[in-house]
C-alpha cells in the first residue's frame, strides 16, 4: 500500500504537462476560426566519401549529419493568439528509424505582463547554447561540438560491474558494446547498444518549461522525464525527474554569457535486478553544469561552451567525471561567404583500477579522451540554399591525429 502511495505521489512530467495543458486553455486563450497550420522545411543531400571517421560522428540512430539524404520537417499550428504547437520530424534514408520524430509540444505565451512563455510536451532541451544553432541552415558546419552528440562509454540500461569492466570498454561507446556478468549475462538490456552520451541535442524529452526574458536577461526552468544525455523519448525509464535551469545575461549589445545546469536520475529501470541491496534506481543521477559565452560583431562571429558533467554508477566509487569544450568562429568574408572552424576536446576523469598483474593501484582515464577540428567554406546562393565543403580530423584515443582519421563532404542546404 505504501508503495502503491509513493509510486502515485510521483506524478509523472506528462501528467503535469497535461494539466497545465487544460488549465492554461481553461485560463482565457481566445480561439480562432481555424488553427492556422504551416509546414516548412530543410533538405540536406551530401556527398561524402566513406571513412572510418563517418562512425565517430553516428548518432543513436546509425544516422549522421553527413548521411547522403535527410530532411527536417516542421509543422506550426496557431490555434489562437497565445497558444500554438511546434511539431519536428527528421526523415533519413540510412538511419535504422527512417522516419522519426523530433518534438512535440504546445507553446502558450503573452498570459502574464512580462515576457513569459510556458512550453509543454516533448520539448528541445534548455541546458546550453547550442540548441538554436543545431539545424543545418543555422549551424555553420555540418556537425554538432563534441558534447552534443559524442556516445561514452557508459550505458543507462546496462551495468558495469566493477571499474574494471569499464575500463575494458574505453573507446567503444560510439560503436556499440555491452556489459555482463560473471556468467555472461547482460546486465540489463540484452542487446548491443552504443553508450550515454552527455547532452544530447539530437533527441528531446518529455517535460515542462518556462521561459522568458526580461531587460538584458534571459532565463529557464525546466522538468523533465529523462536527462540531457539520456533523454526520454518514449516510455518513462525510472520514477525520478530531472531540474535543468539557464540564466543568460547580455552585458553590451553582440555579446552573451549564459550558465546553465541538470541534475537527475538517468538509469532505465531494466538494471534494478544488479544495483547493490537496498538502493534505488533513482539514487544515482547526471549532473552537469556549464558555461557559454557567444559573441557577434560586423562580419565576425565566435561561440564557445566549457561543460561539467558526471555520472554517478552503482558499483563504481567514484563518481565518473569528464570535462568537455569548443571554441568556434566564423567569419564573412563577401557577400554570401563565409569560412568557419571549431576546435572540440573531451577529457574524462581518471578512476582506481587494480593493476591485473602487479595488484598495484593505477589512475586510468575512464574513457578514451578525444578531440575534434572541423572547418568548411560555404557560400549562400540565396538565403534559402547554402553549398559547403566541410572536413573533420578526429583524435579518438587523445594520443595522435591520423589522417585515417578524417572525413569530408560537399553539402548543399536548402530550406523550403
Amino acid at each position: 500500500m505504501i508503495t502503491m502511495t509513493m509510486r502515485w505521489a510521483r506524478a509523472r512530467v506528462g501528467a503535469i504537462g497535461s494539466a497545465a495543458v487544460l488549465l492554461l486553455l481553461l485560463g482565457g486563450a481566445q480561439p480562432s476560426a481555424a488553427a492556422d497550420v504551416r509546414w516548412r522545411g530543410i533538405g540536406m543531400f551530401t556527398l561524402r566519401e566513406e571513412a572510418y571517421a563517418l562512425n565517430l560522428g553516428r548518432l543513436n540512430y546509425q544516422d549522421s549529419p553527413m548521411d547522403p539524404f535527410r530532411v527536417h520537417l516542421f509543422v506550426d499550428a496557431a490555434v489562437s493568439d497565445r497558444v500554438a504547437v511546434f511539431g519536428q520530424f527528421l526523415v533519413d534514408d540510412t538511419s535504422s528509424r527512417p522516419i522519426r520524430s523530433y518534438g512535440m509540444y504546445a507553446l502558450f505565451s503573452r498570459f502574464t505582463p512580462t515576457d513569459f512563455s510556458i512550453e509543454v510536451g516533448k520539448i528541445p532541451t534548455v541546458f546550453g547554447t547550442f540548441g538554436p544553432r543545431a539545424y543545418a541552415n543555422k549551424n555553420p558546419l555540418v556537425a554538432a561540438p563534441l558534447m552534443y552528440q559524442y556516445h561514452t562509454t557508459l550505458r543507462a540500461d546496462q551495468l558495469p560491474l566493477s571499474a574494471k569492466d569499464l575500463l575494458a570498454n574505453r573507446g567503444r561507446g560510439q560503436f556499440g558494446l555491452a556489459y555482463t556478468d560473471s556468467a555472461g549475462k547482460f546486465t540489463g538490456a540484452s542487446t548491443r547498444f552504443m553508450g550515454v552520451p552527455i547532452v544530447y541535442d539530437i533527441c528531446w524529452d518529455f517535460g515542462l518549461v518556462g521561459l522568458g526574458t526580461w531587460r538584458r536577461v534571459e532565463y529557464a526552468l525546466a522538468i523533465t522525464e529523462g536527462t540531457v544525455g539520456v533523454p526520454v523519448t518514449g516510455r518513462d525509464s525510472n520514477d525520478g525527474q530531472q531540474f535543468i535551469g539557464r540564466l543568460g545575461v547580455v552585458p553590451v549589445t553582440g555579446f552573451r554569457v549564459t550558465g546553465s545546469a541538470s541534475r537527475g536520475p538517468y538509469l532505465d529501470r531494466l538494471v534494478v535486478p544488479f544495483l547493490p541491496k537496498e538502493k534505488d534506481l533513482e539514487a544515482y543521477n547526471q549532473t552537469a553544469l556549464g558555461l557559454a559565452a557567444d559573441w557577434a560583431w560586423s562580419h565576425v562571429s565566435l561561440n564557445g561552451e566549457l561543460l561539467r558533467n558526471e555520472y554517478e554508477s552503482p558499483w563504481i566509487s567514484e563518481d565518473l567525471g569528464l570535462t568537455s569544450w569548443y571554441a568556434e568562429a566564423k567569419y564573412a568574408f563577401a557577400a554570401g561567404a563565409y569560412l568557419a572552424a571549431r576546435f572540440d576536446r573531451l577529457k574524462f576523469d581518471e578512476i582506481d583500477v587494480k593493476n591485473g598483474t602487479t595488484g598495484e593501484t593505477e589512475r586510468i582515464g575512464w574513457d578514451n579522451d578525444v578531440q575534434r577540428i572541423e572547418a568548411a567554406v560555404g557560400y549562400r546562393f540565396t538565403p534559402d540554399c547554402l553549398v559547403r565543403y566541410d572536413v573533420q580530423l578526429w583524435d579518438e584515443d587523445g594520443e595522435a591525429w591520423r589522417t585515417t582519421h578524417s572525413a569530408s563532404a560537399l553539402q548543399a542546404v536548402i530550406s523550403f
